[in-house]
């Protein structure tokens, strides 16, 4: 089934629209826990930051770890229901875990399947299983836009609904859900290819379509073309080496010097009788045929 077919029957709805947070706000969310940074980074705590409002003006705002805002959330759920139980701090943070291990595991298999949804589903049949799972309990939130038809969505993050366990709470629960809905969002948003994968650092960015490494500052674009450029012009260097090192072999097969070839060409050519071995070991160089009695 595919992922549109899956939100469509679990759902009931047969024409509408996902609308998400901004992509700047919704894929930085996403980066950070896939990169292990910010509000996602394991030595993250509570503190004020100045943030940049959506005006454009600056405020300071409480920062907090995901797995404290995890905790904060089952305490204010608490003062409403005082029986309810809350585990330790230890579990929260195992659950931030959770989440990342797997929002990653199903972004791996998304880039896996070419960044296509539905091929995904395809390809991994229990990523389709736990989307309809999800989405069967957990009903699209619904806007009513004024002058539009109603628009419907996951919302994420802060602005995420938020549901929970009877008795004691879950946090395992509750944060494998979160990454679930992120996943739904990133791949259904008009944006999505522009989530990119550093192909020097490995990590992951916001980017322009087809952007390779990390945008600036960071120097992985202009580090990684250096890289190329010195293995390009060592390859042309052996290679070169080789034509060399052939067209000696035959001169030594001419002069039949009483020397043996390897010393005989390493000294020409100015490299180390090891490197022709190797040459020869790998296939790349062909060795002179040796006559009787001449010492190799």
């Amino acid at each position: 089934m595919r992922m549109q077919e899956i939100l469509v029957a679990q759902n009931t709805i047969t024409d509408y629209k996902i609308i998400l947070m901004k992509a700047p706000a919704q894929f930085t969310w996403a980066i950070n826990a896939l990169n292990r940074e910010q509000q996602f980074s394991p030595g993250a705590v509570s503190t004020h930051r100045l943030v940049e409002l959506p005006d454009g003006s600056q405020a300071i705002a409480p920062f907090e770890p995901y797995w404290v805002q995890l905790r904060n959330d089952a305490h204010k759920f608490k003062s409403r229901q005082p029986e309810y139980r809350i585990p330790p701090d230890s579990t929260y943070r195992d659950s931030q875990d959770t989440f990342i291990r797997t929002l990653n595991h199903l972004v791996e298999k998304w880039w896996e399947s070419g960044r296509d949804s539905d091929a995904c589903v395809q390809k991994f049949p229990r990523i389709g299983l736990e989307i309809a799972a999800f989405v069967r309990n957990n009903p699209l939130a619904v806007v009513f836009p004024s002058g539009g038809p109603p628009l419907f969505f996951y919302p994420t993050g802060p602005f995420s609904v938020k549901r929970f366990p009877r008795g004691k709470d879950k946090p395992a629960a509750r944060a494998r859900r979160d990454a679930i809905r992120l996943f739904i969002e990133l791949v259904r948003h008009p944006a999505r290819e522009r989530l990119g994968m550093c192909l020097r650092c490995g990590r992951y960015f916001f980017g322009r379509l087809g952007q390779k490494c990390c945008p600036r500052p960071r120097r992985c674009g202009s580090d990684r073309a250096a890289i190329e450029a010195t293995k390009r012009h060592w390859k042309q260097e052996r290679e070169n080496k080789l034509v060399r090192a052939q067209a000696e072999c035959a001169e030594w097969q001419r002069r039949q010097p009483r020397v043996g070839w390897k010393p005989w060409v390493a000294e020409r050519i100015g490299i180390t009788p090891k490197w022709l071995t190797r040459a020869v070991n790998s296939g790349q160089l062909k060795p002179p045929v040796q006559e009787k009695g001449k010492t190799p």
